[in-house]
C-alpha cells in the first residue's frame, strides 16, 4: 500500500522536490526544448539580484513583431539543450527559480542542431483575439514577410499567446529505455515521500543555504 502511495505522489507534480535517478538511464541523444534559449518551465534569476526571486527580463525577451492580415506575431526561437540537471532537484511548476548560472549549467544548448524560429501569435491591446479566427503558429519559412507589417521589437512579458509552440523535447527512449527504468522508478517514488515527509526539517535548511549562497556570490562581486 505505502509502495502505491509513493509512486501515486511521485507521479504527480505537486511535490516541491523530487528524486529523479531514472534520468541515469537517459538516451545520450536525449534533448530538451529550450524558448529563446532558456528552459521555458522554470523562472530564473541572475548576477543582479539580491535574492533567489524570479528576473522577469531576462525570460521575457525583447523579440520581433510583424502584423499580418490583422494578427500580431511575435518571433520565437526553439533550440535544443543537453541536460545536466541533478538527481534531486525542484520540480518545474513551482516559483523556487534557477539562479542563471545554474540555468546554463544544467541546460547546455546544443549548437548542432538548428534552432527552429516561429512566428506565435499573440494578443495586444491593439489586436485582440478574435472569435472565429483560428490562430496557429507559422515556420518562419512559411511566414508572409512581404505582406506583413513590422512592429519593430516588443517585450514578451505577459502577453496573451493564441497558440503554443510545437515544443517537443527530442524523445529517443526505446521500450528497453523504460522497462529498464521500472527499479529507478520505485526509489524515486520512495524518495519522493522520504523527503516530503521529512520537508519541515530540510527545507527552512536549504533556503537558508541558498540564501547564503546567494549573498557570498553578491558579496565576491
Amino acid at each position: 500500500m505505502m509502495l502505491l502511495l509513493a509512486c501515486g505522489l511521485s507521479a504527480c507534480n505537486s511535490l516541491p522536490v523530487t528524486c529523479n535517478t531514472r534520468d541515469w538511464l537517459a538516451p545520450e541523444d536525449y534533448r530538451v526544448a529550450m524558448v529563446d534559449g532558456l528552459y521555458p518551465k522554470r523562472h530564473i534569476t541572475n548576477e543582479f539580484e539580491d535574492s533567489y526571486a524570479p528576473t522577469f527580463w531576462l525570460i521575457h525577451e525583447f523579440r520581433p513583431a510583424y502584423v499580418l492580415d490583422g494578427v500580431c506575431y511575435v518571433e520565437r526561437e526553439i533550440s535544443y539543450a543537453t541536460s545536466q540537471r541533478p538527481v534531486i532537484r525542484y520540480t518545474d511548476d513551482t516559483d523556487v527559480p534557477l539562479h542563471i548560472q545554474e540555468m546554463w549549467q544544467q541546460f547546455p544548448v546544443d549548437a548542432s542542431i538548428p534552432v527552429e524560429r516561429w512566428l506565435q501569435p499573440i494578443e495586444t491591446a491593439r489586436y485582440p483575439q478574435r472569435d472565429g479566427v483560428a490562430y496557429r503558429c507559422i515556420p518562419q519559412n512559411e511566414f508572409d514577410y512581404k505582406r506583413a507589417r513590422a512592429l519593430g521589437e516588443v517585450s514578451t512579458e505577459d502577453l496573451t499567446v493564441l497558440a503554443e509552440l510545437p515544443l517537443q523535447d527530442r524523445d529517443t527512449y526505446t521500450v528497453a529505455h523504460r522497462v529498464a527504468q521500472v527499479p529507478f522508478f520505485v526509489v524515486d517514488a520512495v524518495a519522493d515521500v522520504a523527503m516530503l515527509v521529512t520537508a519541515p526539517v530540510w527545507c527552512p535548511l536549504r533556503s537558508w543555504y541558498m540564501n547564503h549562497k546567494a549573498e557570498t556570490e553578491f558579496g565576491d562581486n
